[in-house]
């Protein structure tokens, strides 16, 4: 009779993590997501998120990914990164870094001047809206007696300058948003 002997070995996986960050940029104080896609034979466990060598949390791993929802009260670079921790079937592995670059908003101060404060009508008033702060862009809204736009301009160097003329009487009250 014969017999054979048959002899098993459990093996492990080395598993891999891949990390997005959405989105990025990002301001400070906004929800940033990060989301690990864990690579290996049916991966569960946790993925730990990393913030240099500062741990912004943990998440459980489902369908091969951890999802963790952050945001950062400092303004700069951040090298983020995700480490799985491992399970039966699958060793301990991480990501490569992602720089996230979360941005700081620089308070600034709408300003608003008119080259004359009576008109006759339909005489042109010229309104330069400015924007103080670092090199700010984007447009203006000119608003009378502050319900409704009468002007819209798009900001040259922190200023923008637009002509008003008026048919009839009146008084009016001007702002800037």
């Amino acid at each position: 009779a014969a017999t054979a002997s048959l002899s098993t070995t459990k093996m492990t996986v080395t598993a891999g993590a891949s990390l997005a960050v959405s989105p990025n940029p990002a301001s400070v104080g906004q929800s940033v997501t990060l989301t690990a896609t864990v690579s290996g034979t049916n991966p569960t466990g946790t993925v730990t998120f990393k913030d240099g060598s500062a741990t912004l949390g943990t998440a459980a791993v489902s369908g091969a990914t951890a999802t963790l929802v952050t945001s950062f009260s400092t303004g700069g670079t951040h090298s983020l990164t995700a480490v799985y921790g491992g399970d039966a079937n699958n060793k301990a592995g991480g990501s490569l870094a992602v720089a996230l670059t979360v941005l700081t908003k620089v308070n600034s101060t709408a300003t608003l001047s008119v080259d004359r404060t009576v008109a006759n009508a339909n005489q042109v008033i010229y309104v330069t809206m400015g924007v103080t702060g670092s090199s700010p862009t984007g447009t203006v809204n000119l608003m009378v007696n502050n319900s409704y736009s009468v002007a819209t301009a798009t900001l040259s160097n922190g200023s923008a300058v637009v002509g008003l003329s008026w048919s009839g009487p009146g008084t009016f009250s001007l702002t800037t948003q």
